[in-house]
């Protein structure tokens, strides 16, 4: 819609999906849009628009491989949000935080390159790597937040998982995290969400189990 949402044109051109799709604009250059999709058979998909959502193109990683920030989640855990002051580069989020950044070369008429990082690691499975991911974040992605700061151009990066909230103060390199078990970052929110409870017979006391946190 370019029109305040009063009429709108079908924007797909050149997107592949079958699930759910999670969009954000550059703050900086509304040209470029970017979606993280839930693609067939538990796979994910990275797509740019450089020409504010006419056509979209699959963001390739620069190494070749096959990059999966969903895998079987897509449908429950997916967020994006692009770098307050660089439109070429973006953070998204499924069962970990992961950003990507454009390159100039290897890009073809329906595709772009990109240099794809791990930004958290909450199952400590990406510690081989550099920069070494953090593994202080609680895993499954809901939500992300840049908080722009512009003297001296820095920004955060406040997140909501199943852990709760988690943030950075130096665009991801370092993160007060909520990790299992672990409420640093949360400010004392109640985040957790009790799947089972039971009382003591007999007594004030009751006992409960939390998803993911025990």
């Amino acid at each position: 819609s370019t029109d305040g949402g009063l009429n709108w044109i079908k924007s797909s051109s050149g997107l592949t999906t079958t699930g759910r799709i999670e969009i954000a604009v550059s703050p900086s250059n509304p040209n470029y849009i970017y979606a993280s999709c839930q693609k067939a058979s538990n796979t994910s998909g990275l797509y740019v628009s450089e020409d504010k959502g006419t056509t979209w193109l699959l963001v390739n990683s620069s190494d070749g491989q096959t990059q999966n920030w969903l895998k079987t989640q897509g449908w429950y855990d997916n967020t994006i949000a692009v770098h307050p002051y660089d439109e070429k580069t973006v953070f998204f989020g499924g069962i970990d935080l992961w950003n990507a950044v454009l390159r100039n070369d290897g890009s073809t008429p329906t595709t772009r390159n990109a240099d794809f990082y791990h930004v958290t690691d909450g199952y400590g499975a990406y510690q081989t790597q550099s920069p070494r991911p953090a593994t202080n974040v609680h895993v499954d992605q809901h939500s992300l937040v840049m908080v722009p700061i512009l003297s001296p151009s820095t920004f955060w990066i406040v997140n909501g998982n199943d852990g709760g909230v988690a943030y950075s103060a130096n665009g991801g390199v370092t993160w007060s995290g909520n990790a299992a078990n672990n409420n640093i970052g949360n400010g004392g929110y109640n985040t957790t969400q009790f799947y089972g409870v039971d009382k003591r017979p007999g007594a004030n006391q009751y006992i409960g189990g939390m998803q993911d946190n025990g």
